[in-house]
């Protein structure tokens, strides 16, 4: 199991729609995200976007998610593939793709393997947490078809709040 974390213009872009699509739900339940559009051009978000992800407070913050994510990546895939060892019908996929973002939520998921992640407003630590919460939605991805957003997200911090991640994220809050 890899993950990689990357910035990617084209699928920044591309989310635009998906985060537009979500904002309703996201502020029903009250989560926290970050969205500049509401009545931007399509030429506006193409320069808003390019000046956002070359901003160098974010490219800044982009490495310095990299380097904490090199110091744990391979503490966390262990613990990762320990929690899905003691599970039935669970697979791991090779590789899952972290696409940071400037803009949404702190995190969502595409199945099978894509990960968004914001790095706006975060922490590093909280920004990893996020990624790790992402992945297990993705993992447990059949488990959790039919619970409602509390039951999955009870159901994903159960796992989150394990020996195997509690050693990695000691702090980690539901």
């Amino acid at each position: 199991m890899k993950i990689e974390l990357k910035i990617d213009f084209n699928k920044t872009q591309e989310q635009i729609p998906v985060i537009k699509d979500f904002l309703p739900q996201i502020k029903k339940v009250g989560m926290y995200y970050y969205w500049p559009f509401d009545n931007s051009t399509d030429t506006a978000t193409k320069q808003m976007i390019e000046s956002d992800i070359n901003d160098p407070v974010f490219l800044s913050k982009f490495q310095q998610l990299c380097s904490a994510w090199s110091n744990l990546e391979t503490e966390i895939t262990v613990a990762i593939k320990e929690i899905v060892a003691k599970q039935n019908d669970v697979e791991l996929l090779d590789s899952y793709q972290c696409y940071i973002l400037p803009y949404g939520c702190y995190g969502y998921y595409n199945p099978p393997n894509e990960i968004f992640i914001n790095i706006r407003d975060a922490e590093i630590n909280h920004i990893l947490e996020t990624i790790i919460h992402e992945l297990l939605h993705l993992i447990f991805i059949k488990q959790v078809n039919k619970k409602s957003h509390h039951e999955l997200e009870q159901f994903i911090d159960d796992f989150f709040t394990s020996k195997e991640l509690q050693k990695i994220f000691p702090n980690y809050k539901h």
